[in-house]
């Protein structure tokens, strides 16, 4: 019971650091209109796992996941984390990635990078699940937060926000339908169980473990992209 309270105590003090020196993380000049997952590139097709201390220290600590979700609302037994190494503008990089299932029927994906992609460290997104239909409702960039309550166009550039440079132009799908086949052959067996599961417990596996299956392989077919000038975060 005391080594618990100690490892609790612990987590506490970690998040607590980590939210105070993301209070003094100053805004890089971007160009361009960001998909980061179109800036980096898997360098391994195996994530390696991390540990549950660590996943509760980003999740107290995070600007993005506390926006988008409450305490009372996750299903913690579901969490999956992992972390990924990517290659950025030809150096190796290392991108967390965080899936925790919500009640009904909703997914929050977070990613967090090592190293700021185009001005953008961390970001999630809030998802609602019906069938293989994936609808974003929220997106958390560097701690700032749109909610899509209708797909915004804010933007084409980054010049075109009014906070250029502090702010940068963001590419977002608002609805979606997932190729369950072309998550198959691209995720591999990695996802088998868990989208044997249902919708729900399929995408939470997809988006942690294969997010470039998603975004760059074609297995998601956007219905409507739209556009958000964002906060941008320095290293």
């Amino acid at each position: 019971m005391v080594k618990k309270m100690v490892a609790l105590l612990l987590v506490l003090v970690m998040a607590g650091t980590l939210t105070a020196y993301a209070q003094f993380q100053k805004e890089p000049d971007v160009t361009g209109c960001v998909s980061v997952f179109r800036e980096v590139k898997p360098l391994s097709k195996t994530p390696k796992e991390i540990s549950v201390v660590e996943v509760l220290v980003k999740a107290i600590a995070s600007r993005d996941i506390r926006s988008l979700a409450k305490p009372w609302e996750i299903e913690y037994r579901g969490v999956k984390v992992v972390k990924h190494e990517v290659e950025y503008r030809g150096e190796k990089i290392d991108m967390v990635a965080i899936g925790i299932p919500l009640k009904n029927d909703k997914v929050l994906a977070y990613y967090e990078f090592s190293e700021s992609v185009e001005g953008v460290r961390s970001l999630a997104y809030l998802l609602s699940v019906n069938g293989s239909r994936i609808k974003t409702e929220a997106v958390s960039i560097n701690g700032h937060v749109t909610t899509l309550d209708s797909c915004p166009h804010e933007c084409s550039k980054d010049s075109d926000c009014p906070y250029y440079p502090m702010e940068e132009c963001v590419l977002t799908c608002c609805d979606g339908n997932v190729d369950m086949s072309c998550i198959r052959t691209c995720c591999g067996y990695s996802c088998v169980l868990a989208c044997m599961g249902g919708p729900k417990s399929c995408a939470l596996c997809v988006f942690v473990i294969c997010p470039v299956c998603i975004t760059l392989e074609g297995c998601i077919e956007c219905f409507e992209w739209g556009t958000t000038c964002e906060e941008a975060s320095w290293d």
